[in-house]
């Protein structure tokens, strides 16, 4: 399953977006945020591996919000690393 995060703090200008699928880490989006490369690279240091552990990861000043979004096949299929029996993955997603 794959699931969204939204990182918001002080010291960063817009939001960092975070991808969790089944649990681990899929993607780390920085492109909506205005932050420096030194704190760039202290959150990607900071960001877990695994999505139970990102809520005690950070700071109490950071807030983490889920994010609903749409997750389309296509989406689905390019980020698993399975593939076989595409069509029947279709009928079941």
């Amino acid at each position: 399953m794959m699931k969204r995060y939204v990182i918001t703090h002080e010291a960063i200008s817009g939001r960092i977006v975070v991808d969790y699928l089944n649990g681990k880490i899929a993607v780390i989006r920085l492109d909506e945020a205005e932050i420096n490369d030194k704190a760039a690279e202290k959150f990607l240091r900071t960001v877990p591996v695994l999505e139970e552990q990102l809520p005690a990861a950070f700071s109490s000043k950071t807030i983490i919000v889920p994010e609903d979004y749409p997750v389309d096949f296509e989406y689905f299929w390019k980020r698993y690393q399975l593939h076989r029996n595409r069509y029947k993955a279709e009928q079941v997603f």
